[in-house]
């Protein structure tokens, strides 16, 4: 059974939403490691300065809800980018059928 476009909408929107949630504490850390490495700094606390140290320097020095900054640009580009194609036209005319 064929699902109709606005739940396949809704539901592609819905994923690429919940997705966007559950990876913006990673791009965030991705974009403060490579800003420290652009400044040529070293981080010194939270465990080396990997993936998880800044994740730990993040969470120590700004809060929990410092690691989602960014989160509302980030769901207006992922219902921008990841919705279903449109449904196909409608044909208006269709061919006869043959009566043999």
């Amino acid at each position: 059974m064929a699902s109709s476009f606005a739940a396949v909408f809704f539901s592609s929107a819905f994923a690429a939403c919940f997705a966007e949630v559950c990876t913006i504490p990673l791009d965030t850390a991705k974009v403060r490691l490579q800003l420290q490495k652009k400044a040529a700094q070293v981080a010194t606390s939270g465990g080396g300065g990997g993936m998880l140290g800044t994740i730990m320097s993040i969470t120590r020095e700004e809060g929990v809800s410092a690691l989602w900054n960014g989160i509302i640009p980030g769901l207006h580009r992922s219902m921008e980018r990841h919705h279903p194609p449109p449904p196909p036209p409608m044909r208006l005319w269709r061919p006869p059928h043959r009566l043999v």
